[in-house]
């Protein structure tokens, strides 16, 4: 994680929901201790979309997590 640097993800977390039976194109859902917020204007789809796509892109496999996990695991 340290040596991916800042990402898009600081921007705090998100739900994203979509609906393949619906023309509802979806949905972007923000919780804060107090209150929920859901976005469904396309801009704003558009954003979040962008945003897990590069979190996507920037994760490790499976295997990979579990490995640093277990790296990290064994250095504690």
């Amino acid at each position: 994680p340290l040596e991916v640097g800042a990402t898009a993800g600081a921007c705090g977390a998100f739900v994203m929901f979509g609906f393949t039976d619906s023309p509802n194109p979806g949905a972007v859902l923000l919780e804060t201790l107090t209150s929920s917020h859901y976005m469904e204007q396309q801009a704003e789809l558009d954003g979040y979309g962008l945003v897990f796509e590069y979190l996507r892109s920037a994760a490790l496999n499976p295997t990979d997590s579990l490995d640093m996990i277990s790296a990290i695991a064994a250095e504690m």
